[in-house]
């Protein structure tokens, strides 16, 4: 292995084969002093006199490095993994980095992205241009999605900004836009734990809900609001009337 390969890659392309030479000489002639029974000075000789080539062989991404992009960039950039980029070359021997994706669910995030976004926007149509800073309207997606026991992130997708795995990214976990009745489920499954009805028990899922009685410190929802129902059922239609935590 080379030492600083960039600045040898540099100085090659400039046309200036000097430094390189010189560096394959001198591991020729290790090889030499260590194996003197296979190589010979002849074959030695002969091979320091060969001009130094390149063979461009492009690297071929792996599925998993295209499935797991988004994810890796972003744990690159989250402590400790960030400080490692301050350590010597010589103490990431042997250092071995885990995350917690499951690439089979990063697939299926990938796939249902990509397949979604053209299918919603076939039949809702971006605005035309001008509306967005000049530029059309674009739907984007994400998909984050973490284990409940230990808050880790399994499957991160995201698709409508383009290739970038950073952009990807950035729209699974810094986006600023309000998440609108997307937070209904969070807030429900707290108050489903929380929360008590009148006669003391616990709510769940098949709880009979009267929005007459739903309230907080005697807030009532004035929009959304249907009948008495179950949270289940009032969380498939969006409807605000949801239990509230106490």
């Amino acid at each position: 292995m080379l030492v600083g390969p960039n600045d040898l890659l540099k100085e090659v392309r400039r046309g200036d084969n000097d430094r390189i030479t010189k560096l394959r000489n001198r591991v020729l002639g290790r090889l030499r002093d260590k194996w003197p029974t296979r190589y010979s000075d002849t074959e030695i000789g002969a091979a320091k006199t060969e001009e130094v080539r390149f063979i461009a062989r492009p690297y071929v991404e792996q599925p998993l490095d295209v499935v797991c992009r988004s994810f890796v960039d972003y744990s690159t950039r989250q402590q400790p993994l960030f400080d490692l980029q301050n350590l010597a070359p010589q103490q990431f021997s042997r250092l071995n980095i885990y995350t917690s994706a499951d690439p089979d669910l990063m697939r299926e995030a990938a796939k249902i992205i990509a397949n979604s976004i053209p299918s919603i926007e076939r039949r809702f149509p971006p605005v035309t241009a001008g509306a967005c800073g000049g530029k059309n309207d674009r739907m984007l997606g994400a998909i984050v999605a973490l284990d409940p026991q230990t808050g880790e992130i399994i499957a991160m997708a995201g698709g409508g900004g383009g290739k970038d795995g950073a952009q990807y990214a950035k729209f699974a976990v810094n986006a600023i836009d309000a998440p609108a009745s997307t937070i209904k489920p969070f807030w429900q499954a707290k108050a489903l734990a929380e929360a008590k009805l009148p006669s003391g028990g616990r709510y769940t899922a098949a709880s009979i809900i009267d929005p007459t009685n739903a309230s907080i410190n005697g807030f009532r929802p004035r929009a959304g609001i249907t009948g008495p129902g179950r949270p289940r059922t009032k969380l498939a239609i969006s409807a605000d009337d949801l239990p509230q935590t106490t």
